[in-house]
């Protein structure tokens, strides 16, 4: 409302004609650091003067903490340099721009939105510290840039990789063998946390013989990393088979060696005519199989291995006495064990 008055010495506070005008005055140019950034939000609300906190002690601000490849949209309130609002003047040529720790920087699409607001979706890839850019000709809006902390997404196995890769290539089977895991999400995160979207890992290993390895595994979230224990049953070439997620890991599946384990005495087997008949005075022989808590065949040399044999007289030939003397059940023995090769001793004894 323009009230125009008269005034001289003589007449004071009286309207000229048509006094008081209807006068629509409009904002100035857009000034960037005038301008306020918003996250889109239930918790507030759109009034004249910005956006409001619905509840008590809340804030609208720009959001601080968000997940990669999880959008959400920023609303930019455009205003001049005495702070009124220019929501229903025509667009200004907004930039954002988010640099991430792992990129030189993502540029966003902005646009009008119905309520006269600008308006972008952001996406961000790069878990980490990232800083958002929005500017206007070069301009900061208020408070620009804003750090923004992005957290990893959910694991995706095929971005997963083995770590320790060539350790594979010799795996013990009926011991503890370690597999370590980079975690990692589809956008290239090591994962060190888990997102409150899925908020657990599935983990499955095979090899090609159903049932033939068990496992346990946990996850180290410091650094992003799963750790693996997995017993193999049998030995040989096999291929091994990493899923996270329900999803193959990199370079899966590995094809692995699976060696015998440790000697245990018991599973070892032996074979030859010197365990069942022999000569009085003549060498014979036998072989022994080493062989692990499962059976399988060794097929190394074991330096700490030896071996004896004890034979017990359980009946003797009737033979004339020697010198007017028993012969006795005593017999001395003499044996002697040599490596064959493929975790085999041969056994010879007189």
């Amino acid at each position: 409302l323009l009230t125009v008055e008269l005034y001289n010495n003589h007449t004071s506070n009286q309207n000229i004609y048509g006094s008081p005008y209807i006068t629509n005055i409009f904002p100035h140019e857009t000034f960037a650091s005038m301008s306020q950034v918003f996250a889109e939000s239930e918790a507030c609300e759109l009034t004249e003067a910005g956006f409001k906190p619905v509840a008590q002690n809340t804030t609208c601000q720009l959001i601080q903490v968000g997940f990669a490849g999880v959008g959400f949209d920023l609303i930019i309130h455009s205003r001049d340099v005495y702070g009124n609002s220019r929501r229903d003047i025509e667009s200004d040529n907004w930039e954002v721009f988010v640099h991430g720790p792992k990129n030189i920087g993502e540029i966003f699409h902005v646009s009008k939105d119905g309520s006269g607001n600008h308006i972008t979706t952001i996406v961000p890839k790069n878990s980490g510290l990232n800083k958002v850019f929005i500017t206007l000709n070069g301009e900061h809006a208020q408070g620009s840039p804003f750090e923004m902390i992005v957290r990893n997404s959910e694991v995706h196995g095929p971005s997963c990789f083995v770590l320790n890769e060539e350790s594979l290539a010799a795996t013990i089977a009926t011991e503890n063998n370690t597999i370590v895991v980079q975690l990692v999400d589809k956008f290239g995160n090591n994962v060190t946390s888990l997102h409150s979207l899925a908020p657990n890992v599935d983990v499955s290993i095979t090899t090609d013989k159903e049932n033939d390895i068990t496992y346990t595994y946990d996850m180290l979230f410091g650094e992003g990393l799963l750790r693996i224990l997995h017993i193999p049953k049998t030995t040989g070439y096999k291929n091994l088979t990493i899923i996270i997620n329900r999803l193959e890991v990199q370079d899966s599946p590995f094809e692995i060696n699976i060696v015998a384990g440790q000697f245990i005495s018991n599973q070892a087997t032996a074979y030859g005519d010197g365990l069942y008949h022999s000569i009085a005075g003549e060498e014979t022989e036998f072989v022994i199989q080493t062989r692990d808590n499962e059976g399988n065949a060794k097929k190394g040399f074991e330096n700490d291995t030896s071996f004896k044999i004890i034979l017990e007289i359980l009946s003797v030939s009737l033979r004339p006495k020697l010198n007017n003397t028993d012969w006795g059940n005593d017999e001395v023995v003499y044996g002697a064990f040599e490596y064959i090769g493929e975790g085999m001793y041969m056994g010879r004894y007189n």
